[in-house]
C-alpha cells in the first residue's frame, strides 16, 4: 500500500517552513494520497494544529481523504472538525453524514447499534 510518501511530506514540510504555502499544500496532498492511512492521518494532524486558516481547507480534504479510507475514529474526527466549522462556517449536513458513516463502521466492524455511537 502506498507509493513513495515520505519525500513528499519532508519536501512539504521545508516548504511550509519557508511559507510556501501553495507549494507545501501540493506536497502534503501528494504524501496523504500515497502514503498508508497512517501517513494520511499523519498529514491530517499536522494541518489542524497548525494554526493558521490557510491550512483548513486541505486539512478538511485531507480528514475527508482519511474518512473515506479509515474507519469509525476518522469519520467521527471529520464529524467533530466539520460540525465546529474550524475557522470557518459549521456545516451540521456533512457532520452528520460523516457521523453517520461512523455509525455503520462500527455496526460492520462488530455488530453494536449504530445509536450506540450518537
Amino acid at each position: 500500500e502506498g507509493g513513495y510518501f515520505r519525500g513528499p511530506y519532508t519536501f512539504a514540510t521545508i516548504l511550509a517552513k519557508e511559507v510556501l504555502i501553495d507549494e507545501a499544500k501540493a506536497h502534503f496532498r501528494l504524501a496523504a494520497e500515497t502514503g498508508p492511512l497512517a501517513m494520511c492521518r499523519t498529514v491530517a494532524q499536522r494541518l489542524m494544529v497548525s494554526g493558521p486558516p490557510l491550512w483548513d481547507g486541505l486539512g478538511i480534504d485531507v480528514l475527508t481523504l482519511c474518512g473515506e479510507r479509515g474507519d469509525a475514529s476518522d469519520c467521527r474526527r471529520l464529524s467533530h472538525v466539520l460540525v465546529r466549522g474550524l475557522h470557518g462556517t459549521p456545516d451540521p449536513a456533512a457532520a452528520a453524514y460523516w457521523l453517520k458513516r461512523a455509525a455503520e463502521f462500527s455496526q460492520a466492524a462488530d455488530g453494536t447499534a449504530s445509536t450506540a455511537i450518537l
